[in-house]
């Protein structure tokens, strides 16, 4: 199981346990701390509040990757081991309390397995890294209710190996992304990415394997 606390005290606050067969691959808690989600190794999203299972949504793949939720804690996404990112909505109820998830939207695209993603803190934009070893930047702020489609603004290249992590500053304005053992910083304004400095090596030691399945990044 995956437990968040309190910061003061130690109490936990969700408590995620039995949820997933194969393990927990990746947790995210609310912004508000209203409720957790978390994604299983080999099958399931879930919805939690405090110990309390309030939703599963079954992905049926071979396996996951990573999720990240919107800073409006409005939207969760999940790359999923495929070529496309699953985007959920959380449901709430007419007080505010979330109840459940529903299918929103994919962002689509990508030639090859999605390994990361992340939002913006307006929650208008995304960014993904995939194996094909690009980094795209999309517009989610769609009417996907009505069958609206998530747009890919921008598109950048890494090089030859697959990005692992991506990470988008707080304005949307800054994208990183790691490959290999390189990270790579670029700047997005107006329509244009423009590289930011030099690559920067890490060093042989910063990742125990190069085989892992979840890497982390934040800016």
């Amino acid at each position: 199981g995956v437990a968040i606390f309190r910061t003061a005290g130690g109490d936990p606050v969700h408590h995620m346990e039995k949820a997933h067969k194969d393990g927990c691959i990746d947790a995210a808690l609310a912004h508000s701390g209203r409720f957790a989600v978390s994604l299983g190794a080999r099958d399931n999203l879930c919805l939690w509040r405090e110990k309390s299972l309030l939703s599963s949504i079954r992905l049926n793949q071979i396996e996951n990757h990573s999720l990240a939720l919107s800073p409006d804690d409005r939207l969760v996404a999940v790359a999923a081991g495929t070529s496309e990112v699953k985007v959920f909505t959380i449901e709430c109820d007419r007080s505010g309390v979330p109840i459940s998830l529903a299918r929103a939207f994919e962002l689509k695209g990508h030639r090859s397995r999605v390994n990361s993603v992340s939002f913006a803190s307006n929650g208008d934009t995304a960014v993904t890294g995939s194996k094909d070893g690009s980094v795209r930047i999309w517009d989610v702020n769609i009417r996907y209710s009505v069958g609206e489609e998530a747009k890919c603004v921008k598109e950048a290249f890494h090089g030859d190996e697959e990005v692992k992590a991506v990470a988008l500053s707080h304005d949307g304005s800054v994208v990183a992304a790691l490959s290999g053992r390189i990270l790579r910083v670029w700047r997005f304004a107006d329509g244009e990415v423009e590289q930011v400095g030099e690559d920067i090596p890490l060093a042989p030691g910063a990742f125990p394997s190069r085989r892992a399945r979840s890497h982390c990044l934040a800016l």
